[in-house]
């Protein structure tokens, strides 16, 4: 959740100059707040597009979601909602040689390196899937045991019902994990605090606007 909104102080002086002016100044505040909500978050958007190299499916426009402020909550809210994108599907991923150890960049001014997490390469490899129509799933993963199922066993595992719990009870040490990128909401945090200086001084030049002219556009 990132929130676009005057500090009480500034809302105290605004009010009082917008009262001077005539105007109503808790409508004209919405106003002010709803339209610099809307122009952050186009450009939170176009921003983490810019840096990651993230892909569409996985940050698409709809998924930041504007909550406008109201004369009884001068406040307005955008909402990013999405758990962390599967890397390989998320961002620029590729296997490297024959050995199929993944590298990947999640930004763009970013080189392509080698995922190498307590010593262990990540590789691109296929997990089968069992069940009729169901899809094979290509992923990035990384080795973490010398067992022989994932660390949240699922539609991935070959193995089923009493089988899978079998391996369960002898085999404690997992072997693989599939990594995940950053979250939707993590990317958006991180650019809107690099915005956070020229939101907060666009929303006092339009306060300062509306009361230079009134309350007029």
């Amino acid at each position: 959740m990132i929130a676009v909104s005057v500090d009480e102080g500034s809302l105290r002086e605004v009010e009082a100059a917008l009262l001077a002016a005539g105007q109503n100044p808790k409508a004209e505040m919405k106003r002010v707040l709803n339209q610099v909500a809307g122009e952050t978050e186009k450009k939170l958007y176009q921003k983490v597009m810019e840096t990651y190299t993230v892909k569409r499916r996985a940050f698409p426009k709809d998924i930041l979601k504007l909550k406008k402020a109201a004369q009884s909550n001068l406040k307005a809210v955008i909402l990013v909602q999405s758990g962390p994108p599967a890397l390989r599907r998320g961002f620029k991923v590729k296997k490297n040689g024959k050995k199929k150890a993944a590298q990947a960049v999640v930004k763009k001014n970013g080189d392509m390196k080698e995922l190498v997490v307590d010593g262990r390469k990540a590789f691109v490899t296929t997990m089968h899937n069992s069940g009729e129509g169901a899809e094979d799933h290509v992923a990035v993963f990384q080795r973490i045991g010398k067992g022989r199922i994932m660390k949240q066993p699922g539609s991935h595992s070959r193995a089923s019902g009493k089988r899978l719990e079998k391996l369960r009870k002898n085999d404690h040490r997992a072997a693989i994990k599939e990594l995940f990128g950053p979250s939707a909401s993590k990317m958006s945090e991180v650019m809107f605090l690099e915005m956070y200086g020229d939101v907060g001084r666009v929303l006092l030049n339009e306060m300062q606007k509306a009361i230079s002219q009134g309350g007029k556009k």
